[in-house]
């Protein structure tokens, strides 16, 4: 039997949480959901595994879920990792869809 569950966010990691959070703004009419975050130390470290872990982001409530709806949850650490370039067949995180009802007005 499954437990009792509902979808909260998603995280995404990015060189510059601002510009994202901007972006999601902007184009889907996702609203800030306060306060930014600002997290360091060593609850932070031990969660992540990463020594020295240093956080600074903002939730994003997407649109069409009301105001308890889920957000994504967008990051920058002050010290990114860096590794190969994306590709589409690799395991991980693929996409996010938003659902539009125009798709030939919403690329304009």
């Amino acid at each position: 039997m499954a437990i009792k569950a509902s979808y909260a966010h998603t995280n995404l990691i990015a060189r510059d949480w601002q510009l994202l959070a901007q972006f999601y703004q902007s184009v889907f009419g996702c609203t800030p959901v306060p306060p930014e975050r600002h997290l360091k130390g060593q609850d932070l470290e031990r969660g992540t595994g990463v020594p020295g872990s240093e956080l600074h982001g903002v939730h994003m409530r997407l649109p069409g879920h009301g105001d308890q709806g889920p957000t994504l949850e967008i990051f920058t650490y002050t010290r990114l990792a860096e590794g190969s370039l994306p590709a589409v067949n690799r395991p991980g995180f693929g996409h996010i869809a938003f659902g539009v009802p125009d798709v030939t007005e919403a690329q304009n």
